[in-house]
């Protein structure tokens, strides 16, 4: 598996405190795997069944998004309101 070489890398060492920080910039860890890549769906809608994404022992390219789920409230007769969820 190969990568991009990244293009900056700052390393500051404090002695006295003991502080090390280390501020990265367009570096992608790559670790070569045997592991198969994941290559389903990464976005998800939440519903009321159970959801699995299949990606267990894979490597992911991608972040998992979850989308929103639809919310608003409008007033009713009652003088109060009425909450709208997913509809």
């Amino acid at each position: 598996m190969l990568t991009e070489r990244p293009q900056r890398i700052h390393l500051r060492a404090e002695e006295q405190s003991r502080v090390a920080r280390l501020h990265a910039e367009h570096v992608r860890v790559v670790r070569d795997s045997a592991l198969p890549e994941y290559r389903g769906e990464t976005t998800v809608t939440p519903s009321t069944a159970v959801q699995t994404l299949p990606t267990a022992d894979t490597v992911m390219r991608e972040d998992v998004t979850v989308r929103e789920i639809p919310f608003y409230t409008t007033t009713n007769p009652s003088g109060g309101y009425t909450a709208i969820i997913g509809g």
